[in-house]
């Protein structure tokens, strides 16, 4: 029986040097006979065509060369990344000195030519691994829509009628999906579609936009307090000025976190709370 798309695992390569792409290419044919399901959907010997190659093609992974003559691997990224196209990325490249920016666009892996066939099955297995969570989260947000979709819609003319706001936030497991009472949450960051749940001790990472968040959350409780932070108002210790720079919201775990928007109603709101104690 063959694989369905759905699990298969489509990979694109990018590198301006032919012998560069085919040492590529042989390890994934390789892998492929040897039962791994994946299809080859593009080879690029330059950065602009890997950006009509991964918009064409939809890859789920690309195999990014960093130098390159007409447009550089983290241009490549910086590209997608902008058109909410950026699939997993492996750098590969002959070059050290790029690692540590590699990791800072969130790279899945950087691997230094010449690639061993051992460490490249590594950076595909370990692909594979992320790839499969997405989709599964995927699945899981739009079954989430689904029933929300589903509800009856609120009575006219009733402000707030029939709205229930966000109780628990499900986060997926070693094993299986968890809920997290929004209760425990501290606070919460957005990076892309992803957003890092800050509880006490512990994070946790859901696929959903921060827009989407907000908007599920009761307002009594929660508030946004930047582009990309909300906090639980009632883990918020206190607010401390930093001269000219954005003031800093001191958390009950000590965490901090820059106010750089709704800062007077953050200060309203904690006055208010304390005036009831």
């Amino acid at each position: 029986m063959s694989e369905s798309r759905d699990t298969r695992l489509r990979v694109a390569i990018a590198d301006d040097e032919p012998l560069g792409r085919e040492r590529v290419r042989i390890f994934l044919e390789a892998l492929a006979r040897s039962g791994e399901p994946l299809d080859i959907v593009a080879e690029c010997d330059g950065g602009r065509a890997a950006v009509e190659a991964v918009e064409a093609h939809r890859p789920d992974l690309l195999f990014l060369d960093i130098q390159m003559p007409d447009l550089d691997g983290f241009g490549v990224v910086d590209v997608l990344a902008r058109r909410g196209l950026l699939p997993q990325i492996v750098f590969v490249t002959a070059h050290d000195e790029h690692a540590v920016r590699a990791f800072e666009c969130h790279a899945l892996d950087f691997l230094l030519k010449p690639v061993s066939r051992e460490r490249f099955g590594k950076a595909v297995a370990r692909a594979r691994e992320t790839v499969a969570t997405r989709r599964e989260g995927d699945l899981h947000a739009r079954l989430l829509a689904w029933v929300a979709a589903e509800r009856p819609p609120a009575a006219p003319g009733v402000p707030g009628a029939g709205r229930r706001w966000r109780e628990r936030i499900e986060v997926k497991g070693s094993q299986r999906w968890d809920y997290v009472p929004v209760s425990e949450i501290l606070w919460m960051r957005a990076g892309g579609n992803y957003i890092e749940i800050f509880c006490s001790g512990r994070s946790h990472i859901v696929r959903e936009t921060m827009q989407g968040m907000e908007g599920s959350l009761d307002p009594a409780l929660f508030l946004r307090i930047g582009r990309s932070t909300i906090v639980n108002l009632s883990a918020v210790r206190a607010i401390r000025p930093q001269g000219k720079g954005a003031p800093l919201a001191e958390l009950v775990d000590g965490a901090t976190v820059p106010v750089q928007r709704n800062f007077d109603e953050l200060q309203d709101r904690l006055q208010f709370a304390r005036s009831r104690n």
